[in-house]
């Protein structure tokens, strides 16, 4: 997480829109297998950059690979 962004309904965490170097070992290890039911993340809204009320939105499962 990089920081929130305050909205009417609370914070919402913003996220990193590149992979880092952990992510993408975590997605080699996913592919695998190795640790494939941990690969998750948590259920909610999540922010990318700097978004206003008009930025679309895009609605994933909550399993990392959709989420990266």
């Amino acid at each position: 997480m990089k920081g929130f962004v305050t909205t009417g309904v609370g914070n919402i965490p913003i996220v990193a829109s590149r992979l880092a170097g952990a992510d993408r070992r975590g997605t080699v290890k996913a592919r695998l297998g190795i640790g494939r039911m941990r690969y998750t993340v948590q259920p909610g809204l999540y922010a990318v950059g700097s978004p206003t009320p008009e930025s679309p939105v895009f609605a994933s499962a909550n399993y990392k690979g959709n989420f990266i």
